[in-house]
């Protein structure tokens, strides 16, 4: 297939999975309300907001941390990639493309080499509107394609094949090829990040698209909820008199607008008060729709912000409710580490660096039930006081500054060299020491004589009688 036939598919929605972005930007209009909803009352239609919050609940525990690898000469190229990480800003670009891909069903990772201009190899996330690729039925890439708006206001867009990339652009009839070009080593520069569920999501599945039918349903029992606060919630007035209901009549919307919904009653009528209804009904209906998303999702109902009977009353507690969100979560760094980690082999490859070796790199990830930094640190802390870390790897999970880091590693270096731990090496004995005098004292665990020799039995009898002599003379001076 050429880009011009990929280019017409790509304008009659091919190659892309059911979109429900009305649904995540809460502008879906309802069909059916299950009462006729006058126009003036389509103020009163409200969205639940369940879709956006099954999604960016999810996201914000999806955090990678980088890349590892086993070989540890490929330790360089781990370091490559950890610069092209922050130059690229791929910590925040990354939440924005899962937040894509779990939404919409897929998004799009491009790679460009680096060149004059750029020291690193640039990396950016396009969304399913503005990308499209083919693959076959090995999952292997054709082609692919991105759209976007250039400088001179026309629209281009970049050919992306296995062999390299072609630049086009949209003229007035159709699109004419600037001539441009590169070829690629690597294989294709662009990367779809899927979100699938099934074999048969060959392009992407949303996560919404199973909750739209709760999603809808909750929404009209809001839009029910804000017509009966609207119309019967509140007491009725009445105007009592002849002629009462003929001035209603006469003016509805400016005796409304000052009083509310009114009933005119004949002189002498009588009167009681009309209290209002009772929301309770709507409001209960609203919760069960919402405890059904949370099954459905895994998101504790404290989060969906109902309660539940058995709300969770310890931290422990929360962890448990929210096991079903951490399975989805681990389920999601899995899915989303095969295409980050085709990117880090091709940004490797671009910068002239062998992949072999390369086949086990992986993604590291933040632990998804606590993904926060204080838990990273109270994590830390742990390891380190069981002596499973050392000093300066738990400062790095303190994220101190560099002249913390550099501070507190000479503070550790005096504290050190004080406690006696960088002693130096000990003397060797004489040479006219005795070897069988050393080894038993080493076996007795006592130290070695290093400038003596041995006593033999002569000089051991000779040194007794000079004990035992000051040891009268001694008992002499004590008596005196």
């Amino acid at each position: 297939m050429s880009f011009k036939s990929l280019a017409t598919k790509f304008a009659n929605g091919a190659y892309r999975p059911k979109t429900y972005e009305k649904y995540y930007e809460g502008t879906k209009r309802l069909d059916a309300v299950g009462i006729s909803l006058p126009r003036k009352a389509r103020v009163l239609e409200l969205q639940a907001p369940f879709a956006k919050m099954a999604v960016d609940v999810l996201t914000e525990i999806l955090i990678p941390d980088g890349y590892r690898v086993a070989d540890d000469e490929k330790s360089g190229v781990v370091d490559l990639l950890r610069k092209v990480w922050q130059y690229n800003d791929m910590d925040s670009q990354f939440s924005l493309a899962a937040t894509e891909a779990i939404a919409s069903g897929a998004a799009y990772w491009i790679i460009a080499p680096p060149d004059d201009e750029h020291e690193f190899a640039s990396i950016r996330a396009v969304d399913a509107k503005h990308a499209r690729v083919r693959i076959d039925y090995r999952g292997n890439l054709i082609e692919g394609m991105v759209l976007y708006r250039r400088d001179d206001g026309k629209v281009g867009a970049t050919y992306y094949t296995p062999d390299g990339v072609e630049f086009w652009v949209k003229g007035r009839y159709d699109w004419v090829s600037d001539g441009s070009g590169r070829e690629d080593t690597w294989g294709a520069s662009i990367v779809p990040m899927f979100n699938r569920s099934r074999l048969s999501d060959k392009y992407g599945r949303s996560d919404l698209a199973e909750l739209t039918g709760v999603i809808d349903a909750a929404s009209r029992t809001l839009t029910n909820l804000q017509v009966a606060q609207e119309v019967a919630s509140s007491p009725l007035r009445v105007i009592i008199g002849d002629g009462a209901s003929d001035m209603i009549r006469q003016h509805p919307d400016k005796v409304q607008a000052y009083m509310g919904n009114l009933f005119g009653l004949p002189d002498g009528a009588d009167v009681k008060q009309l209290t209002g209804m009772a929301l309770d009904p709507f409001i209960n209906t609203y919760r069960s729709y919402a405890l059904q998303l949370s099954a459905m999702t895994g998101i504790p109902p404290s989060m969906m912000g109902v309660s539940s009977d058995n709300n969770p009353t310890s931290a422990e507690a929360l962890r448990v409710a929210k096991d079903r969100l951490i399975a989805r979560a681990e389920n999601k760094q899995r899915q989303f580490s095969d295409a980050l980690e085709k990117v880090g082999r091709i940004v490797a490859e671009s910068h002239g660096k062998s992949v072999k070796g390369l086949e086990a790199l992986e993604v590291v990830w933040r632990d998804a039930a606590a993904p926060s930094t204080s838990a990273q640190m109270a994590t830390a802390l742990q390891a380190h006081s069981q002596g499973i870390i050392g000093d300066e790897t738990a400062r790095e999970f303190m994220h101190l500054t560099p002249e913390q880091l550099r501070r507190e590693k000479a503070r550790s270096l005096e504290m050190d060299d004080q406690a006696g731990m960088m002693m130096p090496e000990p003397e060797m004995p004489p040479e006219d020491s005795d070897p069988q005098a050393v080894e038993n004292a080493k076996e007795e665990g006592e130290e070695a004589p290093a400038n003596k020799k041995p006593l033999s039995s002569k000089d051991f009898q000779e040194n007794t009688v000079d004990a035992k002599s000051k040891g009268v003379k001694a008992n002499r001076k004590a008596r005196k």
